[in-house]
């Protein structure tokens, strides 16, 4: 670990942050690169590494730069933003981007559009007769670039914050660029004619090496949000933030957000639950109400597929009924979809929302037919995040009130 160097106006309480402001996070605790969308290693060049940790924590990115390939992260949460901030901690430690062949910079962090790909704001660093520096550049709507100096950069980590903002509209040219550097804002280009792309996605590590390029700097306690400034970690000492879609619930931060929300623990079918007999009436001669059966629930912390069977079971006129009740975690929110049946309430076979989700699947008799059915349920992953865990309860027979 190593000490961080702050401004002293970087004390200032942070604000409080809406729900929908975060957009990615990653303190690399977890010790990998797992929370991101890809990474370019070079083979382990690009590394979790103890040496890298800063803000008080036990871990960072180390980039060992030994040729001239790409070595970085990517996120691509970004969804067609038209405003967006990163932060991050920098220490350029002993890279070199190749003085004594005349290179002089590397972009160490670069937003893009992604559909045409299209460079939008470049963080570029510096290394000449030894002094580091930092600039911003932004990419206007004829290509030319607005960009600000180079920012000296003492020895040691600094945490960097970048604010990008697209202009409103084609001729309104209100869009904006600004830097932090160690809590102070060190440089503010407005009036920007740059409404023509949106951002999809973000890379940060060692980026466009030049020949003769060598040497190791580190990167740690990314986050990018939507409007809010994030600043550098109160005291120097940074929290531990969970992206969207993940969690820390054993208390200890030094392995990260280890439980994880988002996306789904199998594959589709997924699990079978088994064939059990669902028709509404039963008995002979005479037929009853069949007595609504519970099968074994089931629970999970991320989207899950299963199956199952409605099977008839009985001579009696009358349909099938199976249904399913979702129930999940505060804090997270799961939806519930159905295929294979012949027809459910809701008529979508889905039950979205906040909360419990309650849905039937039904099959009506057909005379002189089999009317067994075999349906594919899905719990799916929404948003928030959660310790706990959604419960899947089915019911089989006559259940609908």
């Amino acid at each position: 670990m190593r000490a961080l160097v702050l401004a002293a106006c970087a004390m200032a309480a942070a604000p409080l942050l809406a729900a929908d402001d975060l957009i990615f996070a990653d303190g690399f605790e977890r010790g990998d690169f797992s929370l991101w969308s890809s990474a370019s290693t070079g083979g382990g060049d690009l590394s979790v590494s103890p040496t890298a940790g800063m803000g008080s924590t036990a871990k960072g990115m180390s980039a060992l730069v030994n040729d001239t390939g790409g070595l970085y992260v990517e996120d691509d949460l970004p969804a067609n933003e038209n405003e967006l901030r990163a932060r991050f901690y920098l220490d350029p430690h002993d890279f070199d981007p190749g003085e004594s062949a005349g290179h002089f910079r590397t972009r160490v962090y670069v937003l893009f559009e992604e559909a045409p790909v299209r460079r939008l704001v470049a963080l570029v660093l510096k290394r000449q007769g030894g002094a580091y520096g930092l600039m911003a550049r932004a990419r206007l709507d004829d290509n030319s670039f607005a960009q600000t100096q180079f920012f000296g950069l003492a020895a040691g980590p600094h945490a960097v914050e970048v604010h990008w903002r697209r202009s409103s509209t084609a001729d309104a040219n209100d869009g904006l660029l600004e830097l932090w550097l160690d809590g102070a804002a060190v440089a503010s280009l407005a009036g920007l004619d740059n409404n023509r792309s949106s951002a999809d996605f973000a890379r940060l590590g060692a980026l466009s090496v030049k020949g003769g390029a060598a040497g190791t700097f580190y990167v740690d306690e990314y986050e990018s949000r939507r409007t809010t400034y994030i600043g550098p970690c109160p005291g120097g000492a940074c929290p531990l933030v969970c992206p969207i879609g993940y969690a820390s619930c054993d208390g200890n931060d030094g392995n990260g957000c280890e439980v994880q929300n988002s996306g789904w623990s199998n594959t589709a079918p997924g699990e079978y639950l088994g064939s059990y007999a669902a028709d509404t009436t039963t008995g002979s001669p005479f037929c009853t109400t069949h007595d609504c059966i519970p099968v074994p629930s089931r629970t999970g912390r991320q989207g899950r597929f299963f199956s199952i069977t409605a099977r008839e079971a009985s001579t009696c006129l009358a349909g099938l009924e199976q249904t399913l009740q979702l129930d999940a975690p505060p804090g997270a929110n799961y939806d519930l979809y159905v295929t294979g049946a012949p027809s459910c309430a809701p008529a979508s076979c889905s039950s979205a929302g906040p909360g419990g989700d309650f849905l039937a699947a039904t099959a009506n008799e057909t005379a002189s037919a089999d009317d067994t059915f075999t349906m594919n349920i899905e719990v799916r992953y929404q948003a928030g995040s959660s310790c706990g865990s959604w419960t899947l309860t089915v019911h089989s027979g006559d259940c609908l009130p």
